[in-house]
């Protein structure tokens, strides 16, 4: 068996295990599982995030994140359990609260140093950038299982299968027909090949959403369920890319190893957390 077989192969064993854990999750409905879930995802994230990072003091600030991090997602499920949705002035409180003392707090904990040029700054930048990537974004996921009208399981069900889709065929269409590159500064498997597969992935995973789901799909219907699929999949390919932009910027190939075939956590969220603020707002304003 080639390279390129045994790369497909550990990919596709371990995408039916994570649509395994999703579909149980749906199946069992228990929103405690879906916080330990959705914790364990961005947590080992934001940990992979600062093992790429180049800056002294990365593997104490990294602990300090993670905790960070783990209680803001903690505190956004809870502000809504357990019947939602998050009142808007809970959620300013959180985001606007954690975000405001992670800056003071990120300036704090440079003042063991002595100031070399740029290294305070950069850390401080660095510890901002992880926390507003990784664990607020991906707390998008968390504000839509609280959307009003009680669909908010179904509403991350078809941001998940929307996103992956779009991966799966960039993935797919790319490996068979890519030739012409897309962005090869950035990322250079890409092709426009690739990109085209993604989108009509994504639009064919929307439409047969709102196909199958139905009235378990309230704010979604078929000509949203269209522009959702196009906008979800335009959101997982800038996701991805923006992934390639920071493993690049440290020459890092992957975020790491807890997924064969796929990588870390982080390669795994990364369309999730460009896609869940989309579909949120999306839904809140025009849904």
């Amino acid at each position: 068996m080639g390279s390129k077989q045994r790369a497909f192969f550990s990919r596709l064993s371990s995408t039916l295990v994570l649509w395994g854990i999703v579909a149980a999750a749906v199946y069992f409905s228990v929103p405690m599982l879906y916080l330990v879930l959705i914790e364990f995802l961005a947590l080992v994230s934001v940990w992979e995030f600062f093992r790429i990072v180049d800056l002294p003091g990365k593997g104490s600030r990294g602990i300090v994140m993670v905790l960070v991090s783990g209680l803001y997602l903690a505190l956004l499920f809870f502000a809504g359990y357990p019947e939602g949705p998050i009142p808007a002035d809970k959620i300013m409180i959180i985001d606007g609260g954690f975000l405001s003392l992670l800056f003071i707090g990120s300036f704090l904990a440079e003042f063991r140093y002595t100031p070399q040029p740029g290294s305070s700054v950069a850390r401080v930048t660095v510890t901002m950038f992880g926390f507003l990537w990784i664990p607020f974004l991906f707390g998008f996921v968390i504000k839509l299982l609280y959307l009003p009208g009680g669909s908010g399981l179904f509403t991350v069900l078809f941001l998940v299968v929307v996103t992956k889709f779009s991966d799966m065929g960039a993935y797919i269409t790319g490996s068979l027909i890519g030739k012409h590159p897309f962005m090869q500064h950035i990322s250079p498997k890409k092709t426009w090949e690739g990109i085209g597969g993604a989108m009509v992935f994504s639009l064919a995973s929307g439409l047969g959403l709102v196909a199958i789901l139905g009235g378990k799909l309230p704010l979604i219907d078929w000509k949203h369920g269209a522009i959702l699929g196009i906008l979800l999949g335009s959101a997982a390919v800038a996701g991805d890319l923006a992934e390639s932009v920071v493993k690049r910027s440290w020459e890092t190939k992957d975020s790491g190893h807890v997924l064969p075939g796929i990588g870390g956590t982080l390669d795994l969220i990364d369309s999730i957390c460009f896609g869940a603020p989309v579909l949120y707002f999306y839904l809140r304003f025009l849904g």
